[in-house]
């Protein structure tokens, strides 16, 4: 802890700060300078992250066979997978902040862990629908702690310099990417061999082992580092002054509307219905379905790896609105293809439109570097309460929007059904619940024309 603490005193004392204590000029030894510990600290909580996106997409492969296990229509079984997660999922954002900062993440993470692991072996042996939908909420609850103990982690080992974020940003990219295709082809191939009950479990595994060693090498940081961090750490208690400037800035509003315009179609086709999709309305055999869905998910990778240095290139801030409501126009054009599907899937077109919508999720770098820009974070100083209260909305719509998606395809439900009894969606049944997506996409779009001239306005 010493050589931890020795390390950070040597970075901090390289860097140059700008009149508002926001460092300048780095030359990037911090991330040469890092010792072993900080970057095995770094591992696990970029690993939990990894787990953390998994879980979020976890049911797209199996959706068929939750639902026939259990019974389920397509509103039960889009709560039960999806509306469950991200509801719990947005409840733990701000007490997962406030736990992190009060018992520190060496605790607070492998407690995470822990949880996670149990959550997925109880959806796995789960005898009847609520112990699974408990299991899910559980889930929720441990993942919620993924994302902000990492920023609190990164910023514990390299503090807030250009080392931090482009750390942030590597496990932001790389975690969802990994994250996402993990649970395409590899969960599939598992849950082929051992049934979703035996998938669940063999995955529980991965945060059961994780959690004693995220314990060994995470450190709560040295006095020196909590004190170089501590306007963040205070930026994620609750303030009931910045709360209500909050929720009345048409700028966040905005960015509400634009993240969860491509990223709650995205976690609802993608994490439930793509493969199901793209089996039963497509007539797809399983295998091309699964390798489709694995090609979405690496043309998300790729685009959230390219989205940094273009969004760099832009530098300002209306430039780089602009490029989101691009992105999202890029994605409504993906869904539109296929609500015009509705009596044939042409099977080129489908495949170009996965890629559209894969490629839209670039959105999320974008938007969190346009977030973490607005004068409402006065500097670093609330960056960490903005966010949070950022993504709680944008999550609590992702909660919403699968449940509306199984509802519109239970409407259009005409009586097919499976050897088990599930119920079949035909492509028009499809056709009707995506055009939901398109309306979301097109007012993402719309948002960031709106955000470009509001941040002109400011500037």
């Amino acid at each position: 802890s010493s050589v931890f603490g020795a390390n950070l005193a040597v970075r901090q004392s390289r860097l140059v700060l700008d009149p508002a204590g926001s460092p300048v000029g780095e030359d990037m030894t911090g991330l040469r300078d890092a010792g072993c510990r900080a970057w095995c600290a770094y591992l696990s909580v970029m690993i939990f992250f990894v787990f953390d996106v998994f879980c979020r997409l976890i049911g797209d492969d199996v959706t068929n066979d939750i639902q026939d296990t259990f019974g389920l229509n397509a509103v039960s079984v889009s709560t039960a997978t999806g509306t469950t997660f991200f509801a719990a999922y947005a409840i733990a954002q701000m007490p997962a902040g406030l736990v992190l900062d009060r018992a520190g993440p060496r605790r607070a993470m492998p407690a995470a862990m822990v949880l996670a692991a149990v959550s997925v072996s109880l959806a796995g042996m789960a005898p009847n629908i609520t112990i699974f939908v408990v299991g899910r909420a559980l889930g929720g609850l441990a993942c919620g702690f993924a994302w902000i103990g990492t920023v609190k982690v990164v910023r514990s080992c390299w503090g807030s310099t250009r080392s931090g974020d482009l750390l942030l940003g590597a496990c932001n990219a790389g975690g969802t990417g990994v994250g996402a295709l993990l649970a395409a082809s590899p969960f599939g191939l598992l849950s082929d061999a051992f049934g979703w009950r035996g998938a669940f479990l063999a995955v529980a595994a991965v945060p059961l082992v994780l959690a004693p060693f995220a314990f060994m090498v995470i450190s709560n940081g040295s006095h020196a580092a909590q004190n170089h961090d501590s306007e963040m750490q205070q930026s994620l208690l609750p303030s009931p002054t910045l709360l209500p400037q909050i929720l009345s800035t048409p700028r966040i509003w905005c960015l509400v509307v634009f993240m969860a315009g491509f990223d709650a179609p995205f976690e609802t086709f993608t994490g439930i219905w793509a493969a199901p999709f793209l089996k039963t309305a497509c007539h797809w055999t399983a295998s091309a379905a699964t390798n489709a869905v694995s090609l979405l998910q690496l043309v998300t990778l790729a685009s959230m790896l390219l989205a940094t240095p273009v969004v760099t290139a832009l530098r300002i801030v209306p430039r780089q609105c602009l490029f989101m409501a691009a992105l999202s126009a890029f994605g409504l054009a993906g869904f539109v293809q296929l609500v015009w599907s509705t009596q044939h899937c042409n099977p080129l077109l489908t495949t170009l439109s996965l890629v559209s919508i894969g490629a839209t999720q670039a959105g999320g770098i974008v938007g969190w570097i346009v977030a973490s820009k607005d004068p409402l974070c006065q500097g670093a100083a609330s960056t960490g309460y903005v966010a949070g209260t950022l993504n709680a909305m944008i999550i609590a719509i992702d909660a919403m929007t699968p449940g509306l998606f199984g509802m519109f395809l239970d409407l259009n439900w005409h009586g097919a059904v499976d050897a088990q009894g599930g119920r079949l969606y035909d492509l028009t049944a499809f056709s009707e619940a995506m055009t939901m997506f398109c309306f979301m996409l097109a007012a993402g779009c719309g948002s960031s024309i709106v955000l470009s001239c509001l941040v002109s306005k400011t500037n």
